[in-house]
């Protein structure tokens, strides 16, 4: 016979299985170290950006470009890049090179560094050649015959040259041969020795001429491929064989072909 199992009601039986208990969190210690090689090198860090922060910039040789303005192009460009406002890891020649692109009149930027806290900017404007006009808009060339930039109204020493065709140029295009800029200066300098003075200058369809209108109000016609002490030449012959024989030109003296000379 089989005892019976009595169950008795009202008492929870649990088994004798084990409990986890939440312990305590504990980094290795090798974490700990890995810490404070962080930290460290966060404090190397930020004592290298002050050691080496770029504080101040110098700049020098500019003459038409408004220093400020230069100094504002300079504090954006600087702002623009990161790592730039560290001396270690500022890059000088593109820092130059993008001054150089926001001022065509500049010809060349040298950055270089002053340790520990500032920069010096050598700046070099090209050289003014002329003022090239095309309808009512004016543009200074340089010397190598680029524009650099649109010219103001007021008055200057540099020649006016109106370009009859009113093509549109740009900064940076090159709108005349170098050679052309040296004869626009040149005539200008020898045209007193023939008793003519110069009221205007233009191009009429390509530079390698150039429409001379005298105070006289003729006139003359230049190649600009020939030396312009050739042609003051040439100009002061026929000037003089014009007045021994009592004639003065109502419209023009052509100069153009080499060794000839007409006049209207």
């Amino acid at each position: 016979m089989n005892p019976r199992r009595v169950v008795r009601s009202g008492r929870p039986v649990y088994s004798r299985g084990s409990v986890n208990l939440p312990r305590k969190f504990r980094l290795p210690a090798w974490n700990w170290r890995l810490v404070g090689l962080g930290v460290g090198v966060l404090v190397l860090t930020m004592g290298w950006a002050m050691a080496f922060s770029l504080q101040h910039t110098q700049i020098a040789g500019q003459r038409s470009v408004p220093l400020e303005r230069l100094r504002t192009e300079v504090a954006e460009e600087l702002g623009h890049h990161l790592g730039w406002g560290n001396l270690t890891t500022l890059d000088t020649e593109a820092l130059g090179s993008r001054i150089k692109q926001r001022e065509p009149l500049l010809n060349k930027v040298i950055v270089t560094r002053n340790w520990p806290h500032s920069i010096a900017i050598r700046v070099e404007e090209r050289t003014p050649g002329l003022i090239w006009q095309t309808g009512e808009l004016r543009y200074l060339v340089d010397s190598e015959g680029v524009v650099v930039g649109e010219a103001d109204t007021s008055p200057t020493d540099l020649a006016v040259v109106l370009d009859r065709t009113n093509l549109p140029v740009k900064v940076g295009d090159r709108v005349v041969a170098e050679r052309f800029i040296t004869f626009i200066i040149d005539l200008r300098r020898l045209m007193p020795a023939t008793k003519l003075s110069i009221k205007s200058l233009a191009v009429p369809e390509t530079t390698t001429e150039v429409f001379v209108t005298t105070d006289k109000s003729y006139v003359v016609k230049f190649d600009t491929t020939r030396p312009a002490t050739d042609s003051i030449t040439a100009l002061n012959r026929v000037l003089t064989e014009l007045a021994r024989v009592g004639k003065v030109p109502a419209e023009y003296i052509d100069l153009r072909i080499e060794n000839r000379a007409y006049y209207k």
